[in-house]
């Protein structure tokens, strides 16, 4: 039970809608009976920290926290050179992220 559970858990969390988000929520409350309080009082009241439909408009906008580092980082490997005034450094890095803000 415990890993069908998980499985089951994992699938609502990735939901990409509300309304998918909530339809897997009610069949976990049916299939985990056991687990129902549970559920109401911990896990639902704090779904918009960790459910995919909330955390993809509310925190990162589409973006994956991984995709912003790494562009970071790709601007930092250009530029850093023997000699890089880190003026020019700072410079570059507020620029990428100029640009990055026009997509979010």
């Amino acid at each position: 039970m415990a890993s069908s559970f998980v499985e089951d858990f994992y699938t609502m969390r990735n939901s990409y809608s509300e309304k998918q988000f909530n339809m897997k929520y009610q069949e976990m409350l049916d299939k985990y009976e056991p687990c129902r309080l549970y559920l109401e009082k911990r896990i639902y009241p704090s779904r918009e920290s960790w459910a995919r439909y909330c955390i993809s408009k509310i925190f990162t906008a589409g973006i994956e926290n991984t995709q912003r580092v790494e562009s970071i980082n790709g601007v930092i490997k250009k530029l850093v050179v023997r000699g890089t005034l880190l003026k020019e450094l700072v410079t570059a890095i507020k620029r990428e992220l100029d640009k990055e803000s026009h997509y979010t």
